[in-house]
């Protein structure tokens, strides 16, 4: 009975574990795409916000 207590918490560990690296690699591939081909926001200190597209979301902050 132990044992096999044991051995399902450490599968719902690893699955969490799993999913939350699959979401962190998702959302960063998804960031990586959304910056090169899609959109981005920039933010101003005088709450301004700029909506830029492309090879925009590149460029340094003027």
């Amino acid at each position: 009975m132990q044992n096999s207590q044991t051995f399902k918490w450490q599968r719902i560990l690893l699955l969490t574990a799993v999913g939350f690296i699959a979401v962190m690699v998702l959302a960063t591939v998804y960031q990586e795409w959304r910056k090169r081909n899609g959109w981005c926001m920039r933010f101003y200190t005088d709450v301004k916000q700029q909506t830029l597209y492309g090879t925009e979301c590149q460029k340094p902050a003027s």
